[in-house]
């Protein structure tokens, strides 16, 4: 994750308050078990108490989600799901397909993703496939979250599933703002792309 330092530089530079939540190694779904709803939890929970606690502004247009890695595949499925709270969606390196990082050894077993996800696949047609979820946004009308998507061109967890995703929207005609530069899977990349990220969130 990039640095709590950077963050909060971007946002007092930018006059944006950032809550930052631990999903754990949940992806931000809502489990099966019916109790670990991290999906509501990022997606409707934490924007209502915040916004009773802290001065914020309760408008759609004054409303994001982001993330990296994991958490953007959440921003993303979530800010979908929640599109009537959430304005724009910023995702660096987002994991699109969790399965393929099996495939390269990237510390999750097939096991564990089949207990979120339920297969290989189930999850290439379900509710929580992204494409799946924005094709099926785009065909009902619903009004998708202006998108922000960046990744480094060395990743080679998620650069190519990031490739294909940002294609498939554009063929879709599903409007995404995607920035690309050298780098990896890590906080040195991240970094160098946060100021991008939030300039995306202020500019209308």
């Amino acid at each position: 994750m990039c640095t709590l330092l950077s963050v909060r530089f971007q946002s007092a530079l930018q006059g944006i308050a950032v809550v930052i939540p631990d999903g754990e190694n949940s992806f931000y779904v809502d489990k099966k078990d019916g109790v670990s709803n991290y999906g509501d939890f990022v997606g409707r929970e934490i924007v209502k108490v915040t916004r009773e606690i802290l001065p914020l502004s309760e408008r759609r247009e004054d409303t994001y989600i982001g993330g990296i890695s994991m958490g953007g595949y959440g921003a993303l499925l979530n800010g979908l799901r929640y599109s009537k709270t959430f304005e724009k969606i910023i995702a660096m390196s987002p994991g699109i397909d969790f399965y393929e990082a099996v495939d390269l050894n990237a510390g999750f077993t097939e096991l564990y993703l089949d207990s979120i996800f339920g297969s290989r696949e189930i999850s290439r047609t379900s509710e929580l496939n992204l494409q799946e979820a924005y094709l099926n946004a785009k065909r009902t009308g619903i009004n998708i979250p202006k998108l922000f998507l960046c990744c480094g061109r060395t990743d080679e967890l998620v650069y190519t599933s990031n490739v294909r995703f940002v294609q498939f929207l554009q063929d879709n005609e599903i409007e995404i703002e995607y920035q690309e530069e050298d780098g990896g899977h890590d906080v040195v990349f991240w970094e160098k792309l946060l100021p991008s990220a939030f300039a995306f969130l202020k500019n209308n």
